[in-house]
């Protein structure tokens, strides 16, 4: 998927194409953020963003006779330019939202994405559907493989008409996008740069939660005010952060580790955690106050969140998402993953992403660190089979799922702004991203660290040899 940003915060224009593994990198201030969130708005909201319009036949017929058929390539395909740019406008239009900015600070920016609808949507067969509020399976939607007709059945009589009629509709509008277009959104999960915060201040929110809860549900029994306790809850505590911090704050307030873990990719791919525990030095569980404790490695210590390393608390959500959620074919995006990793660490955290990659996983990292990106270079290097790379790999414990192909991997730098001269006036350009160099000699270039590596090693050999030369002297 090519993605196009044009006049979004610093961002005078910028191109970009995903690849399996997408690296941003630049200077603060460069947009890195502002591109980074946008993507997540579009990965986690695109079924909001299609206007596809549903014949009232369909849920009428759904109503009257319990079966519905919808042909996914009339509604869908072959309307596709049209829908792609109506979806691209909303995108826009939710940039507020998405980056908890005022209304009309993103006027004049211009957010387009591109996917050609191959026939991968026809050839996957397709199952979904809703339950009743007593927990009933009312309405199924399905697609056989290699068919382009969607069939809606109701499966529930006697609870069919009790179910609401605006969901029934939006069920349908939902279905008939998924089935089509989930091939080419990946379902996001995002570990924004404030997780370490989130997670520090997880157990205080879930503890006030229950004063409060248990304090208003004596007044609503005492008759005293008429109140929704969950509803008051939300309003004190909600406050308008970015989209992906704020999925970052319930989903760790949500988060419990009493069960086994359940996730489609770990059962796939148990590797994928002994490599995460490596990282966190320990393991995590949830005691019957439903507080959240971390185990150090060879200790029966049990240390609270606040007591823990920075390390621990910013690796924590990554733990919670593996172990529960995640799937083959997910997007995961991290912001600066070698937030509070000492740098050994985050060259382990460079062979974890690259293991997800190599189960189905793709993932979107912001980082300024010239570790990570020298650790990838290495995977790339490792994979390209020459009789040196295989050697040096086996040696140093490299496995064959942590090694990365270099035509996985795309690395894009965020320029900064620069500054033109007509005349007597100086005129501000807008910055952009560009696509580092790659070379299966080299990896990735990434000239926003080496520029800086180089400065100072010169500035050193500077010092050093000027003190040789006039100890030489003297």
């Amino acid at each position: 998927m090519k993605l196009t940003f044009s006049c979004l915060g610093p961002v005078d224009f910028a191109e970009m194409t995903l690849a399996p593994l997408t690296v941003l990198c630049g200077e603060n201030n460069t947009g890195k953020t502002y591109i980074t969130y946008a993507t997540y708005a579009l990965f986690s909201s695109w079924r909001y963003f299609f206007p596809i319009e549903i014949p009232g036949s369909v849920v009428n017929e759904l109503s009257s006779k319990g079966v519905a058929r919808v042909d996914l390539k009339d509604l869908v395909s072959s309307k596709w330019s049209d829908l792609k740019l109506a979806a691209s406008e909303n995108w826009k239009s939710n940039l507020p939202n998405a980056l908890a900015a005022p209304e009309g600070r993103f006027a004049r920016a211009q957010l387009e994405f591109d996917v050609e609808l191959d026939d991968r949507w026809v050839s996957l067969g397709f199952e979904r559907d809703t339950r009743s509020a007593n927990g009933n399976a009312v309405f199924k939607a399905h697609k056989k493989p290699g068919d382009t007709i969607l069939e809606i059945v109701a499966l529930k009589s006697s609870e069919r008409d009790s179910y609401p009629y605006y969901m029934l509709d939006g069920f349908v509008e939902e279905v008939v996008l998924e089935a089509v277009l989930r091939p080419y959104f990946s379902s996001v999960f995002m570990a924004s740069a404030e997780r370490t915060g989130a997670v520090v201040f997880k157990d205080e929110l879930n503890l006030t939660k229950n004063k409060i809860v248990t304090l208003l549900s004596r007044m609503e029994r005492n008759k005293s005010q008429q109140v929704q306790p969950n509803e008051i809850f939300d309003a004190i505590y909600t406050t308008a952060y970015p989209s992906p911090v704020n999925q970052n704050v319930q989903f760790v307030n949500a988060i419990s580790f009493d069960g086994e873990p359940s996730s489609r990719l770990l059962k796939e791919n148990p590797h994928l955690l002994s490599m995460l525990k490596a990282m966190v030095g320990g393991d995590f569980q949830t005691n019957k106050e439903g507080l959240t404790q971390f185990v150090p490695r060879g200790t029966k210590e049990k240390l609270g969140l606040t007591e823990a390393s920075s390390a621990v608390r910013s690796l924590m959500i990554l733990w919670n998402w593996l172990t529960e959620i995640a799937a083959p074919g997910d997007l995961l995006m991290i912001d600066e993953p070698e937030m509070n990793l000492h740098p050994k660490n985050q060259r382990r955290m460079a062979r974890w992403i690259a293991a997800l990659i190599n189960a189905g996983v793709r993932v979107f990292l912001t980082t300024h660190s010239d570790y990570i990106i020298r650790e990838i270079n290495l995977l790339i290097l490792m994979k390209a089979k020459w009789s040196t790379a295989e050697r040096v790999a086996r040696k140093s414990g490299y496995e064959e799922n942590e090694l990365l192909d270099l035509e996985d991997v795309r690395l894009f730098v965020c320029k900064q702004a620069s500054v033109a001269k007509s005349g007597n006036k100086r005129k501000s350009m807008g910055g952009t991203i560009v696509e580092a160099d790659r070379s299966p000699l080299l990896g990735l270039e990434v000239s926003t660290f080496d520029g800086e590596i180089n400065d100072m090693n010169s500035l050193f050999d500077e010092i050093y040899y000027s003190e040789e030369n006039s100890r030489v002297e003297s």
